[in-house]
């Protein structure tokens, strides 16, 4: 699975902050009630099964609660990528003084006759 682009995230972040404020119940057998007050809050949708208007009525606070867990994980691999292409110009830095080091034994050693 590809990573998701940055504008991906801002789209489904937008679909979520347009949606019925939250939380979101599964309320009287598949209509799912969004809004401060459950009692009196407005059907956001209509689910025929009971897992479905579950899933439906998790999704107002567990889309935004992915997207945060997307967010920091992202952070962590492009920390973690920057550490690891510093730490490879490092070691590539090294090994090029190691060699040009061990170029100018070889050529002093011919040199000399050995």
């Amino acid at each position: 699975m590809q990573r998701l682009t940055q504008e991906q995230l801002e789209a489904i972040r937008e679909r979520a902050e347009a949606a019925t404020e939250g939380p979101w119940k599964n309320f009287d057998g598949g209509y799912i009630v969004g809004g401060s007050e459950i009692a009196v809050g407005e059907v956001v949708a209509e689910a025929e099964r009971d897992a479905d208007a579950e899933f439906i009525a998790h999704a107002r606070e567990d889309i935004p609660a992915l997207l945060a867990e997307v967010e920091r994980m992202q952070k962590i691999i492009n920390e973690w990528e920057q550490s690891t292409q510093q730490q490879l110009l490092e070691e590539t830095q090294r090994i090029r003084k190691e060699l040009d080091r061990k170029r100018r034994e070889r050529d002093f050693d011919w040199d000399i006759g050995y």
